[in-house]
């Protein structure tokens, strides 16, 4: 997956600032509905 390994598809999202918000653990992206139960927010993409 591109979010996780730190390549931004946003054109104003820089990776290297992706990179460091996935870092500190502050955002992650998973395809595994069952980590939903545990978020504070979601938000759905489409390839």
């Amino acid at each position: 997956m591109l979010l996780t390994a730190g390549h931004s598809h946003v054109r104003d999202v820089d990776s290297s600032r992706l990179r460091a918000v996935l870092d500190s653990g502050a955002y992650s992206a998973t395809a595994d509905a069952a980590a939903l139960t545990d978020s504070d927010m979601t938000s759905e993409t489409t390839a």
